[in-house]
């Protein structure tokens, strides 16, 4: 059987929840699962494995975001993340396996596409957004190129822009057909 010549990790479990009743799940859908994989890629002699990393890994960082920043956790989410990014480095660098890791920038676009009312924090943060197919052809770039062996990207479009701008923004150029509750949700 042919095997792939690069596999990309972008299963998730999403939980924004702060409290440690969601640690194991997200341990185990995130970390867990990012290691099996890793390990099985390599088993199998995959030449490239690209990870998909989260923002959230960055926490309550002040943007704008870095690859060379320390990550700052606030939830089981973006700690399992931060796990995951570094299990599969981890296990490059001991096996001489090329990965990557690649950080998306936020998307909030889906509630208003569904229809349905928005929940966020009161939104005052600075985050870079990315189109989706500038999105994909980032993660296929790294998987591609044997330059990025072992590095960090984050993908976005370097040029910050405030949540609640955005989301109001969005909203309205489609027709403020949902409702959004600035406040509703903690920070992350």
């Amino acid at each position: 059987t042919a095997m792939p010549a690069v596999v990309i990790n972008a299963a998730a479990v999403l939980n924004n929840n702060q409290s440690l009743n969601v640690f194991d799940d997200q341990i185990k859908g995130n970390f867990v699962t990012a290691v099996n994989l890793v390990r099985a890629a390599a088993k199998n002699k995959i030449e490239k494995f690209v990870q998909i990393g989260s923002i959230a890994e960055y926490g309550d960082s002040p943007s704008p975001f870095v690859e060379t920043m320390r990550e700052r956790p606030i939830s089981p989410y973006a700690l399992s993340k931060i796990m995951a990014t570094h299990a599969v480095l981890l296990y490059g660098r001991l096996l001489g396996m090329a990965t990557t890791v690649v950080r998306p920038a936020a998307n909030i676009i889906k509630s208003v596409i569904d229809g349905k009312d928005f929940g966020m924090n009161l939104g005052d943060q600075i985050r870079d957004f990315i189109y989706v197919l500038d999105l994909a052809d980032g993660i296929l770039t790294a998987g591609a190129s044997s330059h990025s062996d072992q590095h960090i990207f984050n993908l976005g479009s370097n040029k910050g822009y405030r949540m609640k701008d955005i989301a109001t923004m969005v909203n309205k150029l489609m027709g403020d057909s949902i409702r959004i509750n600035f406040g509703a949700e903690p920070y992350r």
